[in-house]
């Protein structure tokens, strides 16, 4: 009973492939002249076949009269559409599907046929073989083989062929569009994605009819959002910068009066200093007496410096002057109103300031003009310094 079911299909297929070569009965030969969407649905009725009903015998047979087609028509084209489609055919029933191994001999082969048929399709004219295989290329390349650098490169040459034809005249060109654009929104290449998601929407009614004006539209709104936060994280962005950039630039501009401002007050302070060192001492209201002695102390401080005497004391500069030393001490008290240690140390402050006038003093250190003056230690010297001037030894001289 197997045995005679087998013979009977053995027979049958024998049979229609025997009639179907006839022109009147091959769905290929009849159409060979006919539209591009015309082909597309005897395609679609191979695949359906073969993959949906798992009829491979059936799907076999279509090929098989696409194949007798090609050669009964002499038409190179159709010659070259029987050759693509084995081609496809061949490689979705050995090895299609991901995890393909980009070194295994039939991928290399199918991808080398594939681009005989582009270069083919080329030199007959054949545009709508050309862009399918170009598809197919960056399809391998791109979804199987995941070389992403080549499939992109594949995917810019099927957009420059895609604009050479019309949707009418290829209607897969929205469908086309929309696998680029997914990829570029894969890997967030947002600009790029909107821009071939708004090719699929300009023919709303065969991008609906491939299924792909939904997924376009939807993934539109997704880019719109998302640019739309990125133009307001790029305002707050740009707003923060200036913040920064206005509040550095105001931080300088008042470092820079600040300093300009505090080097005027020194320069003044200094100016004030030097006039305060060139002056006589102010006296009060002193008698005559007082002031007579007072002019001789003067005269010899003028005269012998004594203030520069480190040991000089009241007893000591008496003695110079032949006088008594509660006489002295009265009279500097009475004329400045200080006692005369706070005279001595006045003196050398007023004779350091005129030293340290001179430009080449910027080459003696404060120490040893400390010394050079009548002080012991720098210490002492800086803290007198900067009680009669209102500036550090050092920074009268920086300025």
């Amino acid at each position: 009973m197997n045995k005679s079911k087998s013979r009977f299909c053995v027979t049958l297929t024998i049979l229609l492939l025997c009639f179907g070569i006839k022109a009147q009965e091959n769905p290929f030969v009849q159409m060979a002249n006919q539209s591009f969407a015309d082909y597309i649905c005897v395609l679609e009725q191979i695949a359906y076949q073969d993959i949906e009903l798992h009829d491979s015998t059936y799907a076999r047979l279509l090929a098989a009269q696409m194949r007798n087609a090609a050669k009964l028509s002499n038409n190179k084209k159709w010659q070259l559409e029987a050759d693509y489609f084995e081609l496809l055919y061949h490689f979705s029933r050995t090895k299609g599907g991901e995890g393909v191994d980009p070194n295994q001999p039939q991928i290399i082969d199918y991808l080398n046929n594939l681009k005989e048929i582009i270069k083919q399709a080329q030199t007959i004219d054949a545009k709508d073989i050309e862009l399918r295989a170009l598809y197919d290329l960056f399809a391998c390349y791109f979804f199987f083989l995941q070389d992403f650098k080549t499939g992109f490169g594949y995917g810019n040459e099927l957009d420059l062929a895609l604009t050479t034809v019309s949707d009418e005249a290829f209607p897969l060109k929205p469908f086309f569009y929309a696998q680029i654009a997914l990829c570029y929104y894969t890997f967030g290449d947002y600009p790029a994605a909107k821009f071939f998601f708004e090719k699929v929407t300009e023919n709303s009614s065969i991008a609906y009819e491939y299924g792909v004006l939904e997924t376009a539209w939807y993934h539109l709104g997704l880019i719109n959002r998302l640019q739309e936060n990125d133009l307001q994280k790029s305002d707050f962005n740009f707003y923060q910068t200036l913040f920064l950039v206005v509040a550095i630039l105001f931080l300088f501009g008042l470092l820079f009066y600040l300093y300009h401002k505090n080097r005027f007050l020194t320069r003044q302070l200094i100016v004030k200093a030097l006039e305060w060192a060139k002056a006589p001492i102010p006296l009060l209201s002193p008698s005559d007496g007082d002031a007579k002695l007072f002019a001789q102390l003067q005269q010899l401080m003028a005269d012998q410096k004594v203030y520069r005497n480190q040991s000089a004391t009241l007893e000591y500069v008496a003695k110079r002057m032949n006088v008594h030393g509660m006489f002295l001490s009265q009279a500097v008290t009475n004329c400045v109103g200080g006692n005369f240690k706070a005279y001595l140390n006045q003196c050398r402050i007023r004779e350091a300031i005129r030293l340290m006038a001179n430009p080449s003093s910027k080459r003696v250190s404060i120490k040893a003009m400390a010394e050079e003056v009548g002080f012991e230690n720098r210490k002492t010297f800086s803290r007198f310094f900067t009680q009669f001037t209102g500036l550090s030894p050092s920074r009268f001289l920086r300025n």
